[in-house]
């Protein structure tokens, strides 16, 4: 039964449809990005906020950094495929994309903010002895509401947000091949627990099978006539 529920589990993981949502260039240097994860069921269970910076004045063509919030959602179906959604924010995600323009963070706290996506809670950033990720460390726990509309498991294009590309979260936090492997993993599991099923349903048979025939010759012996 525990390995059922395991089962499920991982299915419903691995079976959820994440769609990026971008913004328009504003100022010439910064772009906002809406991502929502939906579960097989369609309903949203998290959204990743993103507020992605450039070089100023060159309309959002050169990356330089990135905040990530990433919002657990807790949502009321109000509608066909609308619901009301209560957000709390369960960490914050910061990225340097380019090391010239913020060079600070790569000499006072390492390139490892270069190289990936870093959790402000885990990955501490001093610089002249005053924390520079206070700001968005405040931001973890803050709740507020949001609503969405789901067709098909995608969220509907709002205001001036449209489709594009890949979700963060997936792909270069919990990595890609994260659930991959989860799928895998599930996959083989199911198919294991089917066959220990039906092994079992065999083994079942087989022995009421047996004891069927082994009864059926008692009973032949003892109708024999005796001499």
């Amino acid at each position: 039964m525990l390995s059922f529920v395991v089962v499920l589990s991982l299915l419903a993981t691995a079976f959820s449809k994440c769609t990026s949502l971008e913004g328009s260039c504003r100022y010439g240097m910064a772009k906002f990005t809406a991502q929502f994860n939906v579960n097989w069921r369609g309903v949203p269970t998290y959204e990743d906020h993103l507020n992605n910076m450039y070089y100023k004045r060159d309309n959002c063509t050169v990356k330089t950094y990135t905040t990530l919030d990433h919002k657990r959602l807790t949502c009321e179906e109000v509608g066909k495929g609308r619901f009301n959604c209560s957000s709390v924010i369960e960490s914050v995600w910061v990225r340097v994309w380019d090391i010239a323009s913020h060079k600070n963070i790569i000499d006072n706290c390492g390139m490892q903010w270069y190289e990936e996506y870093q959790n402000v809670m885990n990955t501490p950033c001093f610089i002249n002895g005053k924390d520079f990720m206070s700001d968005a460390k405040q931001r973890v726990g803050y709740k507020s509401f949001v609503s969405v509309t789901i067709h098909n498991r995608i969220p509907e294009e709002y205001e001036d947000m449209h489709y594009e590309g890949k979700c963060v979260w997936e792909y270069e936090i919990e990595g890609f091949w994260s659930t991959l492997v989860i799928t895998i993993f599930s996959i083989s599991i199911g198919v294991l627990f089917i066959l220990v099923l039906a092994l079992y349903i065999y083994a079942n048979k087989h022995r009421h099978e047996k004891r069927n025939t082994l009864n059926s010759s008692l009973v032949d012996q003892d109708a024999k006539p005796q001499v």
